[in-house]
């Protein structure tokens, strides 16, 4: 995680990948890997990780950081968009508006999600 708050999105990628053969299940390790895949342009990648979290919706919920679940919605929006898939990417900005509705008005990925289904 340091790698990745460093900026060093190669080593932070070498690094949950290698978190992430030892530990499939950890959502943690899924969705920052899952992230960090979108940032660096691998959508093909993150679109499974970002998927499984979400069929694991109970799981995450209960056991790990419940912003997991809205932001992998987010996570697989922006995948959506960047492959091209502008009616996938959009339901999934909707259904993040939607468990946000009542957000901080200056929420970015609020922000970013608003910005980018009212484009569509």
């Amino acid at each position: 995680m340091q790698a990745l708050q460093a900026g060093q999105t190669q080593k932070a990628m070498s690094e949950l990948e290698l978190s992430h053969e030892f530990s499939e299940e950890d959502v943690d390790v899924s969705y920052w890997l899952a992230d960090t895949y979108s940032k660096v342009g691998h959508c093909e990648a993150a679109v499974p990780m970002f998927t499984s979290i979400l069929r694991r919706k109970g799981d995450v919920l209960l056991d790990y950081s419940p912003l997991i679940w809205p932001l992998s919605n987010y996570g697989l929006a922006v995948c959506y968009e960047k492959l091209g898939k502008s009616q996938d990417s959009r339901n999934y900005y909707a259904k993040l508006l939607e468990l946000w509705r009542n957000g901080d008005a200056d929420n970015q990925v609020l922000t970013r999600a608003r910005e980018a289904y009212n484009r569509k």
